[in-house]
């Protein structure tokens, strides 16, 4: 007996897109029978027509298509139609929006499912009387059909499903939702309408048409054998596909992991993973569920002990990033240690301080390594608080030398040992001198010649602590002029935003607003908060410039604060 079937699914949800987008509806018909069936009985024709809420024009969507094979792509915009570039890579369609800004773009996707395909076979049961898509799910909640098998689709995305399907006037249908009404047709057929009572997922979806008076999810388990083993052994086949691709992070194979261990990781990943030492914004390039399943499969390799996990998935992480990378994030995490757990601190801490002896060869020759260990290393660590040492200069030139004081904070920190660079020059002339701090506060001697145009204490990098340098004005602005790096010349500025001198200050916030790095003009919108009368006009053509046509989103911002404070503008 010939048979027609016609599918309709309204599908509210949201899709991978090239740019930010969401998915109004997909409009999803299926032949399975009759005139527009195809020929050949394994093969259902179908199309879908996919409406995307384009608030910034997307140019390219992508929609998962596991197994499907598309054939055609258009544009389907009320009377404006022709097709569309489009490729299908790795079970994933890519498609070419056309430029402009609209409110929305429509295609129609024409493309066909295979019912012999061997990754389809275990989501088809069919019977005399009964024709079935992931009819596992109708009989239990672990959701375990694939995106993108039966309709495009996303991973992930929680959705809200109508279904419209026509059949024989003696079917009924059993459908992830509930029915609304039904309507008798011509020619002996009827249409079912249903929907989903809730927001589902693209696995949970399922579908039964058959014979019988009402759909009974018992009946269909006994007549298909659904039985626990079969469906145990299928969501140990889709936790395998969900995990194996992030597996390697460890370097583990396949194999390296048995099929149930597989669907243990895949509970896993539903864990709370935000306490690592490595967290999701410290990855902003990988999806939300690499990141849970790769920290999912530490835990796991770990027993479920958490601090080892962590560890692992650091390491793993640092390995195949590299040294340059795992500075990156470490530099990140030194400014927000504040926030840190004890834990992570001591992580850090701990990679600071290694990396500040291995990076500094010349200022470690200055001290011997039993004093480095006792007096810094050891103490360090064990108290966890870090050194704070402010320096001021001054030249005296009846000693012909330059005179630098330092203080050790002992009201918020301890007494610590270790050794500076003193860089003094006058115009051309550079000398360097190595010098210890070893004392509560004292006095370090650099012998020179001249009147010194800049001097300055380096500390080495990776130093563990905060260092304040109260270097004259003149200093500052003498590195400003010669300055030869990007570092050089917002140090100098940033020493310039510290001076008393009011006029000098405001000249040095310009000099910052006009320059090339976004970080900078946002730190000098920063210390432009308490400008006075005169330097509140001084800049004011530069704020509102800003304001108005910087292209950073964040100094814009700022600079209209500003705008508002000081000019009374909006």
């Amino acid at each position: 007996m010939q048979r027609w079937l016609f599918f309709i699914f309204c599908i509210m949800g949201s899709v991978l897109m090239a740019q930010p987008s969401d998915i109004v509806s997909i409009h999803l018909s299926i032949w399975k029978d009759g005139a527009f069936a195809s020929a050949n009985p394994n093969v259902i024709q179908a199309s879908a027509e996919v409406t995307f809420k384009a608030s910034k024009s997307p140019s390219q969507a992508v929609l998962l298509t596991k197994g499907l094979a598309v054939s055609n792509v258009k544009l389907r915009e009320g009377r404006i139609k022709g097709k569309l570039k489009w490729s299908q890579r790795n079970d994933s369609l890519f498609i070419q929006l056309p430029a402009g800004k609209r409110s929305t773009s429509t295609v129609k996707i024409d493309y066909q499912i295979s019912l012999t395909d061997e990754n389809n076979l275990a989501y088809i049961q069919k019977s005399e009387d009964v024709f079935a898509l992931n009819a596992m799910n109708a009989t239990t909640e672990m959701g375990m059909g694939i995106p993108g098998m039966w309709f495009p689709s996303a991973s992930g995305d929680r959705f809200k499903m109508k279904l419209d399907i026509t059949t024989k006037a003696d079917e009924n249908i059993g459908f992830s939702g509930s029915e609304e009404y039904k309507v008798k047709l011509p020619n002996g057929l009827l249409a079912h309408f249903w929907k989903s009572d809730k927001g589902i997922l693209p696995e949970d979806f399922y579908l039964i048409i058959g014979t019988f008076k009402e759909f009974d999810a018992e009946e269909l388990e006994e007549e298909f054998e659904l039985s626990t083993i079969a469906l145990k052994e299928m969501k140990y086949e889709k936790a395998k596909r969900k995990v194996m691709p992030y597996i390697s992070l460890y370097g583990l194979t396949e194999g390296a992991i048995s099929d149930s261990e597989y669907a243990i990781v895949d509970s896993l990943s539903a864990h709370d993973f935000s306490a690592y030492f490595l967290n999701k914004e410290d990855l902003p390039t990988i999806l939300k569920e690499q990141y849970q399943i790769e920290a999912a499969l530490a835990f796991y390799i770990e027993n479920q002990d958490f601090k080892k996990a962590s560890d692992r998935h650091w390491g793993a992480y640092s390995k195949l990033k590299g040294a340059d990378w795992t500075k990156q994030i470490m530099l990140k995490k030194w400014k927000d240690r504040d926030s840190l757990t004890v834990e992570h601190y001591d992580k850090m801490l701990v990679y600071r301080v290694v990396n500040y002896q291995k990076s500094n060869p010349k200022l470690m020759a200055e001290i011997p390594s039993e004093q480095l260990d006792t007096a810094f290393v050891r103490p360090l660590t064990q108290s966890r608080v870090l050194p704070m040492v402010s320096f001021s200069y001054r030249y005296v030139s009846g000693d012909t030398a330059l005179y630098v004081k330092y203080v050790q904070d002992t009201a918020k920190s301890n007494v610590y040992a270790f050794p500076v660079r003193v860089i003094v020059r006058s115009g051309d002339m550079i000398d360097t001198a190595f010098k210890l701090v070893d004392q509560v506060s004292g006095e370090l001697k650099v012998t020179f010649p001249k009147v010194p145009n800049l001097a300055k204490v380096e500390v080495g990098d990776f130093f563990p602590g905060t260092m304040t340098d109260k270097r004259p004005d003149t200093y500052n602005l003498f590195q400003l002029s010669k300055a030869e790096s990007e570092e050089e010349r917002e140090e100098a500025l940033i020493g310039l935003f510290k001076t008393s001198n009011p006029n000098l200050f405001s000249t040095a916030l310009g000099i910052a607003m006009d320059d090339e790095q976004a970080r900078l003009r946002v730190l000098a919108l920063d210390y432009a908060d308490n400008l006075n009368a005169a330097g509140q006009q001084k800049l004011k053509d530069t704020i509102i410039a800003l304001s108005e046509n910087d292209p950073n989103a964040e100094v814009r911002k700022k600079a209209k604060i500003l705008v508002k404070k000081y000019y009374g503008l909006k």
